[in-house]
């Protein structure tokens, strides 16, 4: 009894495991961490707070880390696809430069101040032509503005 048990369970994990599919993510026009710190844990800074930056992510990080001051800068280049219908686009590739600042003070031994800036979003996706014309206007022009333009 308890080998059939066994089998089934194996043959039950099997099936569940074949009938599985693939889940992808991406952050969308949000890095994936603030701060150099931060981006070489992969974004783990929320979890693991290392630089004055945490406050963007987790403010209670500013806690467990000590009084610094960090600036910093990322050159990234997004890439971006839209598809509506049977109709894609993608953007030309760009490069953005995200600056960074953050400073956290300590207030006595239970507080601690702490402020960040940073550049983020806004990537400048622009579709030519636009997605949205191609499908509803049948590749003419729709007369919607801003419809190439999804930054």
């Amino acid at each position: 009894m308890k080998l059939r048990m066994a089998a089934a369970r194996a043959v039950l994990v099997g099936l569940m495991a074949a009938a599985s599919t693939v889940a992808g993510a991406s952050n969308g026009f949000f890095l994936p961490g603030y701060g150099a710190r931060s981006l070489g844990l992969g974004g783990g800074g929320t979890a693991l707070p290392e630089d004055a930056l945490t406050v963007v992510n987790n403010v209670a990080g500013l806690m467990a880390s000590e009084d610094r001051t960090d600036l910093g800068a990322t050159l990234y280049t997004p890439w971006s696809e839209i598809e509506i219908g049977d109709q894609r686009g993608s953007t030309e590739l760009h490069y953005f430069l995200a600056p960074s600042f953050g400073m956290r003070r300590a207030v006595g031994d239970n507080a601690a101040w702490g402020f960040a800036v940073y550049g983020n979003g806004g990537i400048g996706n622009r579709y030519h032509p636009s997605p949205i014309d191609q499908v509803v206007g049948g590749g003419a022009e729709t007369g919607l503005e801003d419809t190439d333009d999804l930054s």
